[in-house]
């Protein structure tokens, strides 16, 4: 005999089963909001002491200079700007590079980049391991989230992202330079350069890189095998923008210039996932 409280169990207990059925929700692995942030809504040069600006050195055909001519902010921007003048001896071109005072070890970052395109310039947003990292570059890691290389004579010059990852690795010991490099095209052959989001997921023991929010690649620890050489899980890097000039990107065109890369914000969500 069945009494009411007997049967309403019996009609509640399937719905109970059900909903403990449902899968668990996945654990976010990146806060929400983002700890490191810089919309460039002011105006002079960058703000310290979120930047450093490159000051008196060279890695190509430019020499960096800090000057407002070279990195600057203006309409929410912020500019690198390469410009044609002997401002330095045996160097006849000038541009701007900032990176941050910071450093960092796994994140989300995002940035909103407007590339160069005049022939031998070269947009770049990447993480390198600090000056004083043990061991030091490239064995302490280089992430290249995206590099602009506008190089006519490339079949993924201008109009292609290119996103890398550098360090030397080897299981025997031998260290040789090691590039992951995914080509992703992000304007029409011959079109204007637009806006594009660039992103970076950097978590233990793999590294995702996107373009406009879609996964243009992933690089795992576990494809280097036994014994490989991973940096990237132990060692801080900075975050650095910068307009180059030459070498990859080819010959530079001194009647282009001025030429600009704009950053207009750059974000960093910390990582709150398994370690």
């Amino acid at each position: 005999m069945f009494s009411w409280r007997t049967t309403r169990l019996v009609a509640v207990a399937p719905m109970f089963l059900a909903v403990n059925a449902c899968p668990p929700l996945p654990t976010p692995e990146f806060e929400a909001t983002p700890f490191f942030v810089d919309e460039f809504s002011g105006s002079g040069r960058p703000d310290w002491p979120t930047w450093k600006l490159g000051d008196g050195f060279s890695w190509h055909d430019e020499w960096m200079t800090p000057r407002s001519e070279n990195v600057r902010m203006a309409d929410g921007r912020m500019v690198l700007e390469a410009r044609a003048e002997e401002y330095h001896e045996g160097k006849h071109f000038t541009s701007g590079m900032a990176w941050s005072t910071e450093s960092f070890l796994f994140g989300k970052f995002e940035a909103r980049i407007k590339m160069s395109t005049g022939a031998g310039t070269w947009s770049s947003f990447w993480f390198n391991c600090v000056p004083e990292c043990t061991p030091p570059w490239p064995a302490g890691g280089e992430i290249d989230v995206v590099e602009h290389v506008a190089n006519p004579e490339l079949d993924a010059g201008v109009g292609w992202a290119h996103s890398n990852l550098h360090f030397e690795h080897d299981a025997s010991g031998e260290l040789d330079n090691t590039t992951y490099n995914t080509d992703t095209r992000i304007d029409p052959a011959g079109g204007p350069a637009g806006w594009h989001t660039y992103g970076l997921e950097w978590v233990p023991g793999e590294i995702r890189f996107f373009v406009d929010g879609r996964r243009t690649a992933t690089h795992r620890k576990s494809d280097e095998g036994p014994g490989g050489w991973w940096p990237f899980d132990t060692i801080p890097e900075e975050l650095r923008f910068a307009l180059l000039l030459g070498d990859w990107a080819g010959t530079v065109d001194a009647s282009k210039m001025p030429q600009r890369m704009e950053v207009d914000w750059v974000r960093g969500y910390r990582y709150i996932g398994p370690r």
